[in-house]
């Protein structure tokens, strides 16, 4: 049996743990209240530090912050817009979102590939 995941933007996986409290739900709120991407971001990592955007200690999460953290810097330089900063987090997201179910369903026993196209990142598990 094959089956696909595809995770766009701000979708409906999460890194780590339930929907209620994770990064996508604070991802999606910060970014719809704040007009700039550093003031999203500086209310993306409140919601982490206040541990409420899911779990963020292991390597996806610590990389989705740098990744924030270095997009900050080039918003702050001038070197990118706030729309391509928004759009460079959001894919973000979604890529760490399909290695995280990858991972999830390589460890129960399912093979999985990812690649990305476009922006995307589509898992295909078999």
């Amino acid at each position: 049996m094959r089956f696909g995941v595809l995770a766009v933007g701000i979708g409906v996986i999460t890194l780590a743990g339930c929907m209620t409290g994770s990064l996508v739900s604070t991802q999606g709120a910060c970014t719809s209240s704040h007009a700039g991407y550093l003031e999203a971001w500086d209310c993306i990592k409140a919601e982490v530090a206040a541990k409420r955007a899911g779990q963020m200690n292991n390597d996806l999460g610590i990389r989705y912050m740098a990744t924030g953290d270095a997009i900050a810097e080039r918003v702050r330089r001038k070197e990118l817009s706030d729309a391509d900063a928004r759009l460079l987090l959001a894919r973000e997201l979604s890529s760490a979102n399909g290695e995280f179910e990858a991972r999830k369903t390589a460890a129960a026993g399912v093979t999985c590939n990812s690649f990305q196209a476009e922006g995307l990142v589509t898992t295909n598990c078999y």
